[in-house]
């Protein structure tokens, strides 16, 4: 078993930044207004705000919004915007790239809450980075790797005058964050040893857009190897420097607990989440990796089995609150559903995040209600799309000037 390197710590230095609201995007299914009603009731208790951005503005209240597939946004409301403090002004940064609708609503939610906005030429995502702040009052940066890549690559685009660069087809191909494989548009230019001969020098272009973007100093800036699709589906930053890491080989000892407790009958039950973890550990770097990385940038990583790939079940996508207390709370996704051996696994996850990082001491497992699949809301999004409740929910925290 890997032991957590900092059990029993003092905790000392910056604190992790209370937040002011969560906003969600669109509303208008039965799904999406269970999730926003449940946050809501949390919110009440966490003081802060929650809204849900339609087209016809911000709504604290979902029960007259129209029941039906079609909406005007789409759900993901973290990968589309950022809230940053630029000249001690909350600002609202947007890629350039983007889907027109995504950049439409990213703009009109800045203007409807009088906050200027900063349209970015980096390719930004909100699931696979991390912004915040160590005890010097400096900012810090965790970028998934894609998407540095992702980034350099449209530079190297624009360079060479590449038409058409708001399709949607390059949009598409670019956030897919898989820079290596061609769907066609353009893709000729970009699998071309034209690129990957000058790959280090775009890379670098890259990075120093980021730097200059987020006022971060070059030591503070840590590029991860991805550890899943998004990096918030395998890491969830706390207070700096510790930043909780999944595990598979504690996910697999949880999984062991998990056919201790229910017997036999556990064994079909766990096979889905042990092919689910095969297949990951083909694509994506070991938690060993991304714990070396940032280690050399100063983080402390925390080891846990949260992650379980993306089949019903992540815990590491999460939403981290401080109250006034300087107390935390985390607010991730539930496995609360007919079948109880799912609801074992957020047990057991509790308990070892309470044990390795006392100072959270409030935890909420959303579900979004019951679904038709015998799932929750929140475990069918995870095994349909690969995203929870940090993907749904765009974080503007109350910045504190240090």
């Amino acid at each position: 078993m890997k032991l957590s390197p900092v059990k029993n710590i003092a905790f000392k230095g910056y604190d992790a930044q209370p937040l002011r609201a969560l906003y969600m995007q669109n509303g208008k299914t039965k799904t999406q207004q269970m999730i926003f009603r449940e946050l809501s009731d949390i919110s009440k208790m966490e003081h802060f705000d929650v809204f849900v951005h339609t087209e016809d503005g911000l709504k604290t209240d979902v029960s007259n919004l129209n029941d039906t597939k079609k909406g005007d946004y789409n759900y993901w409301s973290q990968d589309n915007k950022l809230f940053i403090q630029k000249n001690g002004v909350d600002t609202v940064i947007y890629p350039k790239l983007f889907r027109d609708s995504q950049n439409l609503e990213a703009i009109k939610l800045a203007k409807e809450e009088n906050m200027p906005t900063k349209e970015s030429e980096l390719i930004l995502e909100g699931g696979n980075m991390f912004l915040g702040k160590k005890p010097d009052g400096k900012n810090y940066l965790i970028v998934g790797e894609d998407t540095l890549e992702t980034s350099a690559v449209y530079q190297f685009l624009k360079d060479r005058g590449v038409k058409k660069l708001n399709d949607d087809k390059l949009t598409d191909f670019l956030m897919s964050g898989h820079v290596y494989t061609s769907i066609g548009f353009d893709a000729q230019l970009i699998r071309s040893r034209e690129y990957y001969d000058e790959q280090d020098y775009w890379k670098n272009i890259a990075t120093k857009m980021f730097l200059e973007e987020f006022d971060v100093e070059e030591d503070d800036f840590c590029v991860i190897s991805q550890p899943n699709y998004h990096i918030d589906l395998a890491i969830r930053p706390l207070e700096y420097p510790y930043v909780l890491v999944d595990d598979m080989e504690l996910d697999k000892e949880n999984l062991m607990l998990l056919e201790e407790e229910f017997g036999h009958d556990a064994e079909k039950f766990t096979k889905q989440f042990k092919k689910e973890q095969r297949r990951l550990k083909n694509l994506y770097v070991s938690c060993d990796k991304t714990a070396k990385q940032l280690r050399e940038k100063g983080f402390v990583p925390i080891f846990i089995g949260g992650g379980f790939g993306a089949c019903k079940v992540n815990f590491m996508n999460a939403i981290v609150n401080k109250r006034a207390s300087g107390q935390l709370s985390y607010i991730t996704n539930s496995t609360e559903c007919e079948n109880e051996k799912y609801e074992f696994l957020q047990r057991l996850f509790e308990a070892d995040l309470r044990e390795k990082y006392p100072k959270i001491d409030r935890f909420y497992f959303v579900k979004g209600g019951d679904y038709k699949d015998g799932n929750n809301v929140l475990m069918s999004y995870l095994k349909k799309f690969s995203g929870g409740i940090h993907c749904l929910c765009a974080e503007r925290p109350i910045f504190e000037n240090k």
